[in-house]
């Protein structure tokens, strides 16, 4: 387990930002052609740092008053299983408390969705493909109540 990791925002554009694109990137085996970082402007992007280096980073996108898709969910795989992810997911709760919004939504992999159940996330789709998302893959929609 790893416990001295720090969780903090970083802002779109900066060379923190740039990590975190470079971690997605190698994470979801994408090239950066295939992302759309513009769109990312006006979202939440947090990055998990082990000292300087940035180990795990997710997204919050707004998507009412009330709710927020937490999205690009990733760890190195260096540390996985360690603990950055519930770590990472602790913050992201108490952050859309503080923001004040009420709910969290996601695209759990489908290997995934037993982690998110173990933090309450429940389940709200059956298995789907999404084009845009990693070709080949099967997502579940969850979903948390935070309030």
């Amino acid at each position: 387990m790893i416990n001295n990791i720090t969780i903090r925002q970083v802002q779109w554009g900066t060379e923190e930002y740039s990590q975190a694109v470079d971690l997605r990137c190698k994470v979801f085996e994408k090239n950066h052609l295939q992302l759309n970082l513009d769109r990312e402007f006006d979202d939440y992007h947090f990055g998990a740092f082990l000292g300087s280096q940035m180990v795990g980073c997710f997204i919050l996108t707004e998507l009412s008053d009330e709710t927020v898709q937490m999205r690009q969910v990733a760890v190195d795989e260096t540390i996985r299983g360690k603990n950055v992810g519930r770590q990472m997911l602790i913050f992201a709760e108490e952050f859309v408390k503080e923001v004040g919004y009420n709910k969290i939504i996601l695209k759990s992999r489908k290997y995934a969705t037993a982690f998110y159940e173990k933090h309450n996330y429940v389940k709200t789709s059956e298995e789907f493909a999404e084009a845009a998302m990693t070709a080949g893959m099967t997502y579940i929609e969850m979903t948390k109540v935070v309030c």
